[in-house]
């Protein structure tokens, strides 16, 4: 395997090489003919269409986009008609970037762009049939496997009714079509001729230098098909062979080598194959957002992240006495912290960097994505502006050198976590994995563990429980109080047996437990899972929530010490006339923040640490975001909160409503917020204090802000630990707010939380906070208190802490 690793290596470098001479030559023969006249359409169109494949043959997406976009436009204005085969190709080639950055919407559209001004000519040309191939790959990688052979057989008779027979053709774009024909036949469980279409491409093109993209592709999907039949040993040389012949499908082949080394217990080269298959999708992921702006490459990432994980942790599991447990923990590490990784280092290299324009862009772009999110007057000027952020993102990555070397050895790995552990302590990394679920070798996607200790030679993997499962028992029924009550009464021995007993075999000796939960785990309260003698595991052990296991070092460093500084937000005024019993959707006066805010200055004031009190109209967004760079050490806001992590719930909220996005991820950043002061001018709808602050503090606003001076940020809100859940890089909302500007610990809730019981709650929390100098058994003493006297867990099992 060493030797198969260093040739695909020796090859992407070798080719990429060779393939820049060829690029620098081709832009300057088309610049050559751009200054010549009479202009060659023809000639410009082909040199034009050769360097876009040059660069797609290297993966320069962003490259290959900015050729394709200058070339549609240069032919539109100097060519011989809006709708010619030049311009149809190009938006082919625009259709298939987007395609390799999985924005299949905008694919689907382009491609569909191209069927339409095909049907509207009477020349005949290819772009037709091509463009119904293309569309029914990108329902193929859609998974839509029925729409894809809609469109695959329209393709197969248009392409017979003008070549004839397909299978006595010798064209490259044949044979690339015939790929894509097998693949449609095998997922369509059409098997032999699948087969069929493999063994003509491997057949007939293996000599053929225009074809080079086909033949391995050819291997690599009939490798697929061998494995789909257990026929193992054939489909690894088949696989040997691709990787030899080119580099550009390694990925893929890669993958399947993996798949083909574990079903053949070759343990070393599936573990080889597992640290190059990382290796290359690393490379991948942070080329692509070294390169393109935030909305172009979000899918792309959310592909690429989940599949590393499940790949990972699938072979982990199985293989626990290799070298598989380390590569899936540092993978791990690597796809949950790379996007908060690349948002430091961006600020980073931008903030030491002597370029004065560089970093002026940069702030021109912080407040140009600021309008565009809350765009609420003049909507007409949404495009102009999302392209003048995407130009000034463009120009902001290019302006940071190697920003792709700075993203891939960013991350930590499984010896860092490690050594940041003492005797006695534990780091668990909660994730997915593909698991093997029937005799018919498909497979579901499960919950898994990773733990680590201080002694460990390699990192634990235990199965936890199918993704589905969990998800229809424990989480989606969780609609009032009674289910919360019934949970965290009586469900979460059930949660401790399916997601943690099973973990306690590793951790003998445990006292404290670092654990980071993923997905829709984010909406559980771990420390008050009990095990089987009814103990809630916050008595049996420290509990600390992370948000990965990679920031154990920097929580120690950075604990909490003792506070001098503390500033609080509560009983506010948000001109409204109705009152609301929850801290929740509707923004009334909440009658017990009053007492909540002066008892907890009290108890402040009394340990000679200097509190400031913004109440009432005094307690606006503007003031809170003067703490920006001189923050308290503690943070205190009693306010409401709001969390729209569905689409249901944001349907009929007029804020919500007036959201744009150009990124899925900032959008949901603004999703959830805080109520200050006049909220519900906005909040109902009036949209008319343009430039001023409008009391609605969101994540997005408050991830923007300094506040690294604040070791404890107290939520006392409905819902501050919800956010819109991404399965790999977590939950995006005010925890992941208050983390990007740099707070240490934060106290959040899970659900909406009683006013009054809050109120009880704050109090003793502070009260214990500084009797046992421990934020975490401060936690826990309080929830025990305010259990006295509110028995039901809905008042008191919401709060968890974030360090």
């Amino acid at each position: 395997m060493k030797k198969v690793y260093l040739f695909i290596i020796f090859v992407m470098t070798f080719f990429s090489v060779n393939a820049q001479t060829v690029i620098d030559s081709l832009v300057q023969v088309a610049i050559d003919i751009e200054n010549t006249k009479p202009f060659d359409e023809k000639k410009y169109s082909e040199t034009v269409n050769s360097l876009i494949y040059c660069l797609l043959s290297i993966s320069d997406y962003y490259n290959a986009q900015i050729v394709c976009d200058n070339g549609y436009n240069f032919l539109y204005t100097n060519g011989s008609g809006a709708n010619t085969e030049y311009l149809r190709t190009l938006i082919q080639y625009s259709a298939r970037i987007d395609q390799a950055l999985m924005n299949y919407g905008q694919a689907i559209a382009k491609y569909k762009k191209v069927i339409e001004m095909s049907e509207e000519t009477s020349v005949s040309n290819d772009d037709y049939i091509i463009a119904y191939q293309n569309l029914a790959m990108v329902y193929f990688y859609m998974q839509d496997y029925k729409s894809m052979k809609d469109y695959i057989d329209i393709s197969v008779k248009k392409y017979e009714e003008k070549f004839g027979n397909i299978f006595e053709i010798h064209d490259e774009q044949l044979f690339l079509f015939l790929n894509n024909y097998g693949m449609s036949n095998l997922y369509n469980k059409q098997p032999q001729l699948a087969e069929k279409c493999f063994k003509y491409v491997i057949e007939n093109c293996k000599d053929s230098f225009e074809s080079n993209n086909a033949y391995p592709l050819a291997l690599n999907n009939y490798a697929f098909l061998l494995i789909q039949q257990f026929r193992y040993k054939e489909a690894e040389q088949l696989l040997l062979k691709a990787a030899c012949n080119n580099a550009d499908y390694s990925l893929k082949i890669v993958e399947n080598l993996i798949g083909v080394y574990f079903a053949r217990y070759k343990n070393k080269k599936m573990c080889k194959s597992l640290e190059l298959y990382n290796k290359i999708a690393a490379q991948g992921a942070a080329k692509i957002m070294s390169e393109f702006p935030k909305g172009e490459w979000e899918n792309y990432w959310h592909k690429i992240s989940f599949d590393m994980l499940l790949i990972n942790n699938f072979v982990a599991i199985y293989n626990d006495k290799t070298t598989a447990p380390e590569t899936a923990y540092n993978a791990t590490l690597f796809c949950r912290n790379l996007l908060a990784n690349s948002d430091r280092i961006i600020d980073a290299e931008i903030s030491k960097s002597a370029d004065n324009q560089l970093k002026s862009k940069y702030q021109k772009l912080k407040e140009l994505e600021h309008e565009f999110i809350f765009l609420t007057q003049n909507l007409s000027a949404n495009d102009s502006l999302k392209n003048e952020i995407n130009n000034l993102q463009d120009d902001i990555l290019r302006g940071i050198d190697g920003l792709d070397s700075l993203l891939v050895n960013s991350s930590k790995s499984w010896i860092d976590v490690k050594n940041s552990l003492d005797d006695g302590e534990y780091a668990v990394e909660y994730g997915y994995a593909m698991f093997s679920s029937d005799t018919q070798n498909a497979t579901d996607t499960i919950y898994c563990a990773m733990v680590v200790g201080s002694k460990f030679k390699r990192p634990k993997v235990d199965i936890c429980i199918k993704y589905r499962r969990l998800d229809t028992i424990f989480i989606n029924p969780i609609k009032d109080v009674l289910d919360y009550n019934h949970l965290y009464n009586n469900g979460t021995n059930n949660l401790y047996n399916i997601l943690f007993s099973d973990l306690e075999q590793f951790m003998p000796d445990a006292r404290t437990i670092y654990y980071s939960p993923c997905g829709k785990l984010s909406q559980l309260n771990f420390d008050l899972f009990t095990d089987n003698d009814g103990t809630p595991l916050n008595q049996k052990y420290k509990m600390i929530r992370v948000s990965s296991t990679a920031e154990i070092h920097a929580i120690k460093s950075t604990a909490p010490t003792d506070s001098k500084s503390a500033t609080i937000f509560g009983n506010i005024n948000y001109d409204s006339s109705f009152y609301a019993a929850s801290r929740g959707y509707k923004f009334g006066q909440l009658k017990n923040a009053d007492k909540e805010i002066h008892s907890i200055a009290d108890i402040l004031k009394s340990h000679n640490i200097a509190t400031t009190i913004y109440e009432e109209t005094a307690a606006t967004e503007q003031s809170f975001k003067q703490l920006s760079g001189n923050s308290p050490e503690i943070l205190h806001l009693a306010t409401h909160g709001f969390c729209f992590d569905t689409d249901e719930k944001a349907a009929d909220k007029p804020f919500a409503q007036s959201v744009n996005t150009y990124s899925q991820k900032e959008s949901a950043m603004v999703l959830s917020g805080l109520a200050l002061s006049g909220a519900n001018n906005v909040w109902k709808g009036n949209f008319d204090l343009p430039n001023v602050e409008d009391g609605i503090l969101t994540a997005y606003e408050i991830s923007q802000l300094n506040l690294s001076n604040t070791k404890l940020v107290v939520l006392s809100a409905c819902e501050t630990a919800r956010g819109r859940i991404f399965p790999v890089d977590g939950v995006f909302g005010l925890q992941r707010a208050f983390k990007q500007a740099g707070a240490g610990s934060v106290l959040m809730s899970l659900w909406k939380v009683d006013d009054n019981a809050t109120a009880i709650f704050m109090e003793h929390f502070y009260r214990f906070l500084f009797e046992s100098s421990d934020r975490h058994k401060a936690l826990q003493m309080a929830q025990n208190e305010v259990r006295k006297q509110f028995p039901d867990p809905y008042y008191w099992a919401a709060w968890v802490m974030l360090d």
